[in-house]
């Protein structure tokens, strides 16, 4: 037994030393994602790096290995020399590379989204990569994928396990004999396991394409194809032509979400037809009729899913989620006309167009980012022009009324624009109408404010306000005052505080109803009230746009002179009342006590 067991790990090894000299160049950038992700982990600041650039070099290397493994594959249907691979895999990750930066480290949805699309279109080409050179089978191509997608779920499945297993045995080290495993062994390990262990396995069992392969159907594939997979697709496409009638009938509009719907069912019906393909000879009626009518039986669908569609865009602008919809929708009708009016064409066209429309969207005047930053600062002048902010080219703000619909527009606009790394673009589109905010650094809602409306996000049919202090008014110079703590306060609440080496005793109580914030201490002196409904009238009246630029409140007793200086403020807006919900403050603490004289 330990010699079989033994045999099967020589084997293991040996496959795994073959799968590093097949794939060289995929092997080390794996190895080196894993260093990456342990740089930041350990915070070791390599080249005095921050987390953001090792995550940004993180995201290069993995998309480098889809690239270059796809190359490899490419290259073994082709008698080149080794050199030739080699130089192209140099020039993809030079192309990865410029353009992932191109892009600042600290740009979160923009890298993401882009190795999104990258990442798709990486997976997709190693569909296709060996059967790119004609004449290729159409049967050897099903039978690559079906044996490199399940050496892909073996890899998974080992990463899996063998962290579990590992982990485990610390467990037991720890309970049993007391050894300290530090937290960090733990990560270390999954992060090893997923990095490299699972996609070295994977790599294994991905066929050899200097070879002819011949198709074997496991019974699974048999089974879920005829009895699940196809008859869940019929069932889907029931349901959408029964909503076509049902619009048809009211003379209604299509929901604009119908067309997320249909991009995943015909997603998974395209999909299903791959994996029918080999089965449908041999196979029931169903397969052969899914085969034969799948892609006309499209035609309609697809139909609602340009118009719901166009008219989100009509209605909001472009946006990256809408723009994956466009894609979609483009790579569906294509597919469709070339599957109904050919067939048989090979099935390396299914992949294909996707994978170069989510390429083409991440580069150049017409990747998403572009696109939708300009549809949305194109409708937000459109809506300062009609609420009268926007005159002359030049913005000045002015008060809009609560409810008026251009509140909820502008704050889903800029909202949008400053989640998705497009802040600056906005500032910059804002100082060439003359607007330039007080607070360089703004958010939302003080920006919507700023502009003159009431910040009303999509789900809420209240108009809200919040009122922030610019930094530099929090981080003033503090001088005469002996203690400092923040209060936070959501709702009505209270806190006790201990300030001081005495440990004076205070409590700060907010009511929400009344707007006032109480200041009680342990002794009989009195309390300190803060009237902050009255301060935020004040500030509403006097500053409009809502900048918290005289920010301080004080209030003083015979033992304490109390200071709050209001970082930020917010609230709802119901009949012109602002009614806070939640606010920010640093208190500060002047003791008035004399010191006893010293013995």
């Amino acid at each position: 037994m330990m010699s079989n067991l033994l045999g099967r790990l020589l084997k293991l090894t040996d496959n795994l030393a073959e799968t590093a000299k097949r794939f060289p160049i995929p092997v080390g950038l794996m190895a080196l994602a894993f260093i990456t992700l342990l740089s930041v982990v350990h915070e070791w600041h390599l080249f005095g790096w921050s987390e953001d650039e090792f995550y940004q070099l993180y995201l290069l290397l993995v998309l480098s290995f889809f690239a270059v493994l796809a190359i490899d594959l490419f290259s073994e249907t082709r008698s080149w020399s080794p050199l030739l691979p080699l130089g192209l895999s140099a020039l993809a990750i030079l192309a990865i590379g410029l353009r992932i930066y191109s892009l600042s480290p600290t740009d979160d949805f923009q890298l993401w989204m882009t190795a999104m699309l990258l990442g798709g279109a990486g997976l997709l080409a190693l569909t296709f990569a060996g059967y790119l050179k004609s004449p290729s089978s159409a049967d050897e191509f099903w039978q690559f994928n079906l044996s490199s997608w399940t050496s892909a779920a073996i890899g998974l499945l080992a990463a899996v396990v063998s962290a579990s297993g590992l982990s485990a045995f610390y467990g037991a080290l720890e309970v049993l004999f007391n050894v300290d495993v530090d937290d960090d062994v733990y990560v270390d390990t999954w992060l090893f396991c997923f990095s490299i262990i699972g996609p070295w396995m994977a790599l294994t069992g991905i066929p050899q394409l200097s070879e002819r392969l011949a198709i074997s159907i496991p019974w699974v594939v048999r089974v879920l194809s005829t009895y699940f997979l196809v008859p869940l697709i019929i069932a889907y496409f029931g349901l959408i032509y029964a909503y076509i009638i049902k619009i048809a009938i009211d003379g209604a509009l299509p929901n604009g979400y119908v067309a997320t719907l249909i991009s995943v069912y015909a997603s998974m019906g395209v999909v299903t037809h791959l994996i029918v393909r080999p089965l449908v000879a041999e196979g029931p009626a169903l397969l052969r009729l899914f085969d034969r009518y799948f892609f006309p039986a499209l035609i309609v669908p697809l139909v609602l899913l340009v118009w719901a569609t166009k008219i989100r865009i009509d209605a909001y602008g472009f946006t990256e989620t809408r723009l994956i919809l466009i894609v979609f929708a483009i790579w569906l009708i294509t597919i469709t006309a070339l599957y109904t009016i050919r067939r048989k064409s090979h099935p390396r066209w299914m992949p294909i167009p996707l994978a170069a429309l989510l390429v083409l969207s991440t580069v150049g005047p017409w990747s998403f980012f572009s696109l939708s930053q300009n549809s949305q600062l194109a409708r937000l002048e459109s809506i300062f022009e009609q609420s009268g902010t926007l005159t002359n080219g030049v913005i000045k703000p002015i008060d809009i009324a609560a409810d008026d619909p251009a509140n909820r527009e502008v704050t889903s606009i800029v909202q949008y624009l400053m989640t998705t790394d497009k802040q600056e673009a906005l500032l910059a589109f804002l100082a060439e109408r003359n607007f330039r905010p007080e607070d360089p650094d703004p958010y939302t809602d003080s920006l919507v404010t700023a502009l003159g409306y009431k910040t009303l996000y999509r789900y809420s049919n209240v108009p809200s306000f919040n009122y922030g202090t610019p930094v530099q008014l929090i981080e003033a110079e503090i001088t005469g005052f002996d203690y400092l703590s923040t209060l936070r306060f959501y709702g009505s609440e209270s806190h006790t505080l201990r300030v001081g080496p005495d440990g004076i005793g205070l409590t700060a109580s907010f009511d929400d109803k009344s707007g006032l914030l109480t200041l009680k201490q342990d002794d009989a002196a009195p309390d300190l009230t803060f009237d902050i409904a009255a301060y935020v009238d004040a500030v509403s009246l006097q500053d409009p746009v809502g900048h918290l630029s005289a920010n301080t409140l004080t209030k003083s007793s015979k033992t304490i002179r109390a200071e709050l200086r209001v970082s930020w403020i917010s609230g709802i807006i119901e009949e012109d009342a602002r009614d806070i919900q939640s606010f920010e403050a640093i208190l500060l603490i002047e003791d008035l006590e004399p010191e006893p004289p010293g013995l």
